[in-house]
């Protein structure tokens, strides 16, 4: 028998959640994290950097689309959207980070679930499960490891980000579990950046929406290595020089602890 790769056991987890899975107070929890980046991105408005993500927008969607860009009357196609989104969230630095992997989740996530959500039509309840999947992910594909402390440093936004924009678009694109696994080998793919300087403005939109396009491209058929996390060539020995010890047992308690 073969044994399931780790995107194999990541996408039946997302696709199988169930926001009956969720506790009460995890949801709730979504809800509160929504509504203060919502604050986020109407005074990210204010600052140079949001202005330039919403200029962004207006170039690549000049007919705008079904995706409000936040705090404006301009509207955009879902992968400008999350561009803008994204940026406009974390222009005063005051978003959300996911410890002990140290990630900037809810900058990852929630722009790719109110695009996509707002695209579709889709239920508060899809929305909240698609973000808890997105966290989930994150939280635990980089558990057992400290970006800042390998060999050579990497910003965890840059590493682990991309598993959480996946993981919430593969849930409300409705994608098979074939499809997610593949998106998910996507995420290990767009996973990108430097961490050198601080300055850097705009690179968490970049990871928001290469996850997006990973899994638009999975969708439509395209295709990523069954063993992208743990293959020879793979993320973690790509990244981090070996498949860390507790993986397996981080990636057990998804959907078990949030």
């Amino acid at each position: 028998m073969v044994a399931r790769t780790m995107s194999m056991r990541l996408a039946e987890y997302v696709h199988d959640l169930d926001r009956a899975d969720i506790p009460d107070e995890v949801a709730d929890k979504v809800k509160q994290h929504l509504v203060h980046h919502f604050g986020l991105a109407l005074l990210g408005g204010s600052t140079e950097d949001g202005r330039q993500a919403v200029r962004i927008a207006e170039l690549l969607s000049p007919h705008g689309g079904p995706c409000t860009v936040l705090g404006t009357d301009r509207s955009a196609n879902p992968l400008d959207a999350v561009l803008a989104n994204c940026t406009l969230m974390r222009a005063d630095g005051l978003d959300d980070v996911l410890f002990p992997v140290g990630v900037h989740a809810g900058l990852v996530t929630m722009p790719i679930a109110l695009a996509l959500g707002e695209q579709a039509r889709l239920s508060g309840d899809d929305i909240v499960t698609a973000i808890v999947a997105g966290y989930d992910l994150i939280g635990k594909v980089g558990r057992p490891l400290w970006g800042w402390s390998a060999a050579t440093p990497r910003r965890p936004t840059i590493a682990f980000g991309p598993f959480g924009s996946v993981a919430v678009a593969a849930k409300l694109l409705r994608l098979t579990v074939a499809q997610t696994a593949h998106a998910i080998g996507y995420a290990a793919h767009s996973a990108m950046g430097l961490a050198e300087g601080a300055l850097v403005t705009h690179y968490y939109g970049l990871v928001a929406r290469n996850g997006l396009t990973g899994t638009l491209l999975a969708r439509e058929g395209g295709t990523a290595s069954p063993t992208a996390l743990e293959g020879r060539f793979g993320f973690y020995r790509t990244f981090f020089g070996n498949v860390p010890p507790g993986i397996d047992e981080s990636l057990d308690t998804l959907g078990k602890t949030f």
